[in-house]
Order: C-alpha cells, then sequence, then structure tokens
C-alpha cells in the first residue's frame, strides 16, 4: 500500500464516522465535507500527540478528533450561542465600515449589527437559516432550497415570515423607544 492509499483509507473512515455522528441540523450551515477536511487537518496538526501503535488504535485516535469537531460545529452553531457577527465573515469590515466613514457612523453601524442580530436570534432556527442565507450569504432561493432540502416556495415563505417579523419587531422597538423619548421629555 502506499502512503497516499493510507491517506484516502483514512479519508474515507473519517467520512463515515462524521456520516455517523453529524448532525442534520447543521447541514444548512456546513458540509460534511467541510467537518471531514477540519478533522483530517486537525489529525496532520497533531500527529505527534498520537502515542499507539496499531492501526486500531490510530482509527480510535482519529474517531475523538471527529467527535470532538463534530461537538465543536454543534456549539458553534446551535441557536443558544449563534450571533449573526460570526457568520457575517463573509462581510469584510471595509464593506461594513467602507472607506471615508466615520467613526460615529461605524459605532452607528455595528450598533445596528448588535441590534439585527438580536432580533435574527429571537426568530425560529429555519428563518434565521433562510434569512442569513439569502440576505448575508448571497444565495438565491434555489439554492437555499437545495442547501436546507425544502422546496423554493417553502424557503420563499421562510424569508417573507422573517423580513414581516424582523420589520414588525423593528417598527415596535422604534415606537417603544419614541414612547420613551416622550417620558422623559414630559
Amino acid at each position: 500500500m502506499t502512503e497516499s492509499t493510507d491517506i484516502a483509507e483514512l479519508r474515507n473512515y473519517v467520512h463515515f464516522v462524521v456520516d455517523r455522528h453529524f448532525d442534520p441540523r447543521l447541514a444548512s450551515k456546513m458540509d460534511h465535507s467541510d467537518v471531514v477536511q477540519a478533522v483530517m487537518l486537525k489529525a496532520c496538526q497533531r500527529k505527534n500527540e498520537f502515542r499507539g501503535e496499531s492501526a486500531a488504535t490510530f482509527r480510535s485516535w482519529l474517531r475523538k478528533i471527529v467527535l470532538s469537531t463534530v461537538a465543536d460545529c454543534a456549539r458553534m452553531y446551535s441557536s443558544s450561542r449563534r450571533r449573526v457577527s460570526r457568520e457575517v465573515a463573509a462581510i469584510s469590515l471595509a464593506e461594513v465600515q467602507g472607506e471615508g466613514t466615520t467613526p460615529s457612523q461605524r459605532a452607528i453601524c455595528n450598533e445596528e449589527l448588535k441590534q439585527l442580530d438580536q432580533l435574527l436570534s429571537e426568530l425560529p432556527q429555519d428563518q434565521q437559516s433562510a434569512f442569513i442565507l439569502k440576505f448575508v450569504h448571497g444565495m438565491a432561493v434555489s439554492q437555499i432550497a437545495e442547501r436546507m432540502d425544502k422546496s423554493e416556495r417553502s424557503v420563499a415563505s421562510l424569508i417573507y415570515r422573517a423580513m414581516s417579523s424582523l420589520r414588525q419587531r423593528v417598527e415596535s422597538s422604534q415606537s417603544s423607544i419614541s414612547n420613551e423619548r416622550v417620558n422623559l421629555q414630559g
């Protein structure tokens, strides 16, 4: 056997273990192959930590890396810890805090992103995912439908409901701010 065959076999083994332990709810946020790649990278980085001598021991060690990586992914994308700011990595600081903007404009933009983050966290998970894929990642409805394993009509409905809910919440928060200002002045 060649080294490349061994690596291919290990990759197949990692893929098998990831498939068995990957939470299907994460499929809309990441691909199995991303997790497999992350595991292979961690294994290469930590190869000096392996203390066994047999192939079975090595597979067991590799399986532990798979399980910890899958658990890390689940924690990172769980709704209780999920933050849009993590998923806005595709938007560069130059876009958000564009050239020629003042510090106060950047502060306002950052505050608005925090408010959007809070409002999005209150939406149901499917609506959050559809909204983020559409407006943060710029995906087409057909792509989102394929990724979420839903019909295009269902995805369009999720996006519409998310937008409606966000609009209502923004209007509600703006009216409560106006009422607070009136109460403070009066």
